[in-house]
């Protein structure tokens, strides 16, 4: 019995009932994604917690437990860039779009003219090649957001920008290889971008050692370590995690990173961003041999389904041919 609506995003809803678990959508919504579920390691169900931060869910947790909640799918662990090469398309076509948002919305510094080569691919991704006749100027003009941070896209030639580097690209490549556009997107992104693969939060630095600092800046974690980055792409500081000590003991909105500097910062949702970082602190990506195997498997139960479909319609029409049977012995005046 269907008991509750899941809402991926706002493009889609995931019926569950009361037994299913997070690992349960998240390996549904892969499928439906084509992607092999190998993946469904790095990928979570993210709900708002009391700070009005994400929690991501644990795989085994009921999806029921969650009450008065939007539950959004989130690909947590990003891939770095020595991964980016070797992902599978369907998974790369499901990041691409997640990471092109974070972009947009300036969670990661990117500098303008890497911002506009991205704009252009994602324009490449959506719409094909370039057409002056279909694109003229202008084209983008209400829609600019979407594909370079708002602080650019009020600039007045970025647009010009935009479409000039769209129209170099559909020059060089055939735009209507999709793949080979989103491909070439991330591995740019994963090259120019200092946080890519980074999960990002707003903090504020108290002091740096023992001065005082006052300075909001982006404190961004991977599996391998975390920075400190200031919005015009300055570092503070940055490390791995093995040369690190983080420590949250100063009050429940600070903590204190210790490494070639000691930095007490202040965040309002840093113990939901704890969770995060935990999280992806302790996920492996899927080995090459993983995510062939859970393709085959994936590939195999799409084969099965039309059979397991055909095998469920001709015993629910034995069924109904029984029923009818029954009726007619029951109100047949002639039956025997």
């Amino acid at each position: 019995t269907l008991s509750d609506t899941f809402f991926v995003n706002r493009f889609m809803g995931v019926h569950v009932d009361a037994n299913s678990t997070a690992q349960d959508v998240i390996e549904f919504i892969l499928s439906r994604s084509l992607v092999p579920t190998a993946y469904s390691k790095v990928c979570a169900l993210i709900y708002t917690g009391k700070q009005k931060y994400g929690i991501p869910m644990k795989p085994d947790q009921l999806v029921s437990e969650i009450k008065d909640e939007q539950v959004h799918f989130r690909v947590l662990a990003l891939p770095d860039p020595a991964v980016v090469p070797n992902l599978d398309p369907a998974f790369s076509t499901l990041i691409q779009g997640q990471i092109h948002k974070i972009i947009t919305n300036r969670v990661w510094v990117c500098d303008e003219d890497i911002c506009i080569k991205l704009g252009a691919l994602q324009c490449a991704i959506e719409f094909g090649s370039y057409a002056q006749e279909k694109h003229p100027q202008g084209f983008l003009s209400k829609i600019l957001e979407n594909y370079v941070p708002k602080y650019f896209a009020t600039q007045r030639k970025t647009e010009q920008s935009l479409l000039k580097e769209w129209k170099s690209i559909s020059e060089k490549t055939d735009c209507k290889q999709k793949d080979l556009q989103i491909k070439t997107y991330l591995q740019l992104a994963a090259k120019e971008i200092k946080q890519f693969g980074c999960a990002t939060v707003d903090v504020k630095i108290i002091k740096v050692d023992k001065e005082e600092f006052y300075t909001p800046v982006f404190f961004s974690v991977n599996k391998t370590g975390c920075i400190f980055i200031t919005v015009d792409g300055s570092v503070v500081m940055e490390g791995k995690w093995a040369d690190l000590e983080l420590d949250f003991s100063a009050g429940e909105d600070k903590f204190t990173v210790k490494g070639a500097k000691t930095i007490l910062s202040e965040c309002g949702g840093i113990q939901s961003f704890r969770q995060v970082m935990d999280f992806i602190r302790n996920t492996e990506y899927p080995t090459e041999q993983e995510v062939n195997e859970s393709r085959i498997k994936g590939e195999e139960d799409e084969q099965e389904k039309p059979n397991q479909e055909y095998q469920m319609k001709t015993e629910q029409n034995v069924e109904k041919e029984k029923e009818n049977e029954d009726k007619k012995e029951e109100y047949d005046p002639f039956a025997q």
